[in-house]
């Protein structure tokens, strides 16, 4: 099979599906990490929101019970320097006096000391307010009226001081701090008030929570700004690494992972670069593979023609088989008449060597007849030679004899 023509058409083919996924699989994604950023991000501001408020709230709170009492101090310790001697009331007369001076005629210093504070002041002979700071609607001052029984008990009754946050005066509510007056042997006789309307303390804190929010909020915004853009950052890194693992996968090895600002040097930069190394090594690797699969082609085209020459060859070899085989059948007859014709010769040779180990026997005999003929031979001619001998040396008996 052809890679090369393969490869593009796989690649087309799953090219849109590839396409159709991202949105769908990193939208996901991309809403995860806002809600697993955000949403914390938001839950700790709602949170710290709630906590300063009501640290802000007791805060403020301990600020104008501390005022207050400040106050309170201030306007007792004045009367005391001021003004020496005891307090009294004579109700017959309404004459609130301290140290036999009259009360009543030192209000420029009550009102001076309100005005500069912001704040209400009464003086309280037992539990009457006698003295106050306080208007009714008519524009008279608010005497006569009683405390909250909470600082009859504390104040009249214990000597303390006592500190409320919600005293009814006039029909308004109000911060409100009291102190006993004393007289020189020790008596409670009655209490020193400074209040401020709770209103004015709640718009100030509601002001100071609006500005909390404000920057809450701001804080709010800027972190979730930059959760954006670093979410962003990251989705982004993200998204291109796997679209090209997803490219890659189908085929298409011309990707190039972008790294975002923020990730040129963690793990996802490293990631992308590793993905952009790995796709130029598949390219290269398809390259080589594509050069030697034209050799191979080529190859195998030879490869053809010679296994057509070998098929030829085969076709003459088993020809040649064919004859040899007939060619050995009419040889293994000529064979079996051989055989016939060996064994006839095998049995001729034991006939001849029979005759010839009879031979080997009579020229044995012979050649021991000769032996002893030419021992007899030997022997005559040694007597003759013996005899002539004696011939020769006696000559006469030669002639005797005749």
């Amino acid at each position: 099979m052809d890679m090369r023509n393969t490869w593009p058409a796989t690649q087309k083919s799953e090219q849109g599906d590839v396409e159709k996924m991202k949105d769908k699989r990193f939208g996901g994604f991309s809403l995860k990490m806002y809600l697993l950023s955000v949403v914390p991000a938001v839950l700790l501001g709602v949170l710290i929101f709630m906590v300063s408020s009501v640290q802000l709230k007791a805060s403020l709170q301990s600020m104008v019970e501390s005022r207050l009492a400040v106050v309170c101090e201030t306007v007792r310790s004045s009367y005391d320097t001021l003004i020496k001697g005891d307090w009294a009331y004579d109700e017959s007369t309404d004459s609130f006096t301290k140290g036999g001076q009259d009360l009543y005629a030192t209000y420029d210093l009550m009102d001076t000391i309100a005005a500069s504070n912001n704040i209400h002041l009464s003086l309280f002979y037992g539990d009457i307010r006698r003295m106050t700071t306080i208007l009714q609607d008519n524009g008279e001052r608010l005497v006569g009226t009683n405390p909250v029984p909470e600082a009859v008990s504390k104040v009249l009754n214990q000597g303390g001081d006592y500190f409320n946050t919600n005293a009814v005066v006039n029909g308004d509510a109000y911060y409100s701090y009291f102190k006993p007056l004393t007289n020189a042997d020790g008596k409670v006789v009655g209490m020193v008030f400074a209040g401020i309307p709770r209103e004015i303390v709640t718009k100030v804190i509601n002001q100071s929570m609006t500005s909390i929010l404000i920057v809450t909020v701001v804080l709010l915004v800027l972190v979730v700004l930059l959760v954006s853009f670093l979410i962003s950052n990251l989705v982004r890194t993200i998204t291109n690494c796997v679209d090209s693992v997803v490219s890659m996968e189908s085929g298409n090895l011309n990707v190039h992972a972008v790294v975002g600002y923020f990730n040129k040097k963690d793990e996802l930069g490293r990631l992308a670069n590793s993905i952009n190394g790995m796709a130029d090594k598949l390219k290269q690797v398809i390259g080589e593979i594509r050069s030697s699969t034209g050799v191979m082609k080529e190859n195998s085209d030879a490869l053809a023609d010679v296994a057509e020459n070998t098929n030829t060859s085969i076709n003459e070899v088993s020809r040649a088989i064919e004859d040899v085989a007939h060619g050995a059948t009419s040889q293994a007859g000529d064979t079996q008449e051989a055989a016939i014709s060996i064994e006839t010769m095998g049995m001729s040779l034991e006939a001849i060597v029979t005759d010839v180990n009879e031979l080997a026997s009579a020229a044995e005999q012979s050649q021991n007849t000769s032996k002893r003929a030419e021992t007899a031979m030997g022997e005559d001619c040694e007597a003759g030679r013996n005899q002539c001998e004696c011939r020769i040396q006696d000559p006469g008996s030669g002639e005797r004899d005749q």
